[in-house]
């Protein structure tokens, strides 16, 4: 199930678990502490919904010093842009495009939506015609729930637990179902990035632990911590693996240190 987040650790510059403000939803507090590097405690009672008077006006953010510094920047999310008014704030934020729902087709979804391979065959055929240096931003949708939209057959729940829990069941089976897709996307940029002509720099991030409060409370669960990687095309894994718990406002200022 997680051989590809496995394997992808062990070429990593580094990983590791990542504290991320929400829990279960609002990735919008994770995202916008990693573009701008501002902590919850920095952004006081806009913490809880930055894009509402905040990303209201230009901010410092990583794609505006990536744009300095002759980047191309550009967002992926496969959703209507105007949700969370998008379309509006990440222009401030310092992006040139925005991709969204409307660049996909429904033969792309995996699910109730667009599925992470579609978003990064989208993001590699970018990067493969990109004539100058190009930062993606990508927001993907595949896992973001709610999971009782789809259902899990006995058969796959087999598959894909190994001891069928209490409660929620159904839920984590679904959830996992996508997990494993979102390791094969992972799987496939850590294959065909160093393919291309400029090098490379991933970063790969769980925005917020999914919503299964049945199944937390069951199994005594508190922990929102979620998984981290990083990796570059010029920087090999080091010999012996770095694994530090970080905040994910730390994660963008980290993947830039890699670009040097």
């Amino acid at each position: 199930m997680f051989r590809e987040f496995d394997a992808a650790r062990r070429q990593c510059v580094q990983s590791g678990q990542i504290r991320v403000p929400p829990w279960g939803a609002n990735t919008i507090r994770t995202e916008f502490s990693l573009l701008t590097g501002w902590s919850p405690a920095a952004l006081g009672i806009h913490q809880f919904q930055p894009y509402r008077f905040l990303a209201r006006r230009p901010l410092p953010s990583i794609a505006w010093r990536l744009k300095a510094q002759g980047y191309r920047t550009i967002c992926i999310h496969p959703y209507p842009s105007s949700f969370y008014a998008r379309n509006t704030i990440y222009p401030l934020l310092g992006f040139d495009d925005f991709l969204d729902v409307a660049e996909f087709t429904p033969e792309d979804r995996s699910g109730p939506y667009t599925g992470d391979r579609a978003v990064a065959d989208k993001t590699l055929q970018i990067l493969q015609g990109a004539t100058q240096p190009t930062f993606i931003f990508i927001i993907t949708m595949e896992n973001h729930g709610p999971l009782h939209l789809e259902s899990a057959s006995a058969a796959e729940k087999k598959t894909l637990l190994l001891q069928e829990p209490p409660v929620s069941a159904d839920d984590l089976a679904i959830y996992l179902r996508h997990v494993r897709n979102a390791g094969a996307m992972l799987q496939q940029f850590m294959t065909e990035l160093p393919k291309l002509s400029l090098p490379s720099v991933l970063g790969f991030y769980g925005d917020h632990v999914p919503i299964m409060e049945k199944l937390y409370e069951a199994r005594h669960f508190e922990d929102g911590r979620t998984d981290y990687w990083l990796w570059s095309s010029r920087h090999p894994a080091p010999g012996s693996p770095q694994h530090p718990e970080i905040a994910v406002a730390e994660l963008g200022v980290r993947a830039l240190d890699l670009m040097k």
